[in-house]
Order: C-alpha cells, then sequence, then structure tokens
C-alpha cells in the first residue's frame, strides 16, 4: 500500500505546482471515504491483516485518480508511468555499487 502512496506523494505535487490543488483534494478525499466505507463493512472482524488490506486499497484509489488525472494533464499513456525491465537493472546494479563501497 505504501508502495503505491508514493506514487501519489511524487505526483500530487505536479499539481499543486501548476495550481490544480482540486485534484490532490479529490484523490485524497476518494481516499478517505474509501478507508471509512471499508472499515464500516470490516468493523466486526477488525484485525491487524484486515487493517492492512483497507489501508493498501485506499493507498491504490488515491494514487491511481491522482495518476489518471496526470495521464491526462501530460497526455501520456499509463504504460510511461510503469518501470521497464532496463529501470529494475539500473537500481540493481545501484544496489550493487552502493554495496561493494
Amino acid at each position: 500500500g505504501v508502495l503505491f502512496y508514493n506514487i501519489a506523494l511524487v505526483i500530487g505535487p505536479y499539481f499543486s505546482g501548476i495550481g490544480k490543488f482540486r485534484i490532490n483534494t479529490l484523490a485524497n478525499a476518494i481516499g478517505l471515504i474509501t478507508t471509512v466505507l471499508l472499515a464500516l463493512l470490516c468493523y466486526p472482524h477488525f484485525g491487524m491483516v484486515q487493517v492492512g488490506i483497507i489501508s493498501t486499497i485506499s493507498y491504490i484509489a488515491t494514487s491511481l485518480l491522482v495518476m489518471i488525472y496526470f495521464v491526462k494533464e501530460a497526455k501520456i499513456s499509463l504504460q510511461q508511468l510503469l518501470p521497464r525491465t532496463a529501470d529494475f537493472k539500473w537500481i540493481r546494479a545501484e544496489v550493487m555499487g552502493l554495496l561493494k563501497k
């Protein structure tokens, strides 16, 4: 869930910077509503696993909304936001380089 929310944390400031605060507000409101509704549905059966699942779904909803607006605003495809194999190879090489130091 936190990995997904980082997407919103990275893209969100773009909308603030261009004066479209409404998009971040809407995305976070959707996350809050998702959390509250799922929490009410699961209330009698709450446990750590359920809380983690609810949080993850909320973070995904928030990030997806920000991503959808960004794709429309930047006029790019959603695939351009997704990591490629070369990205993972680069990360691995960087980590290995740091570990050798």
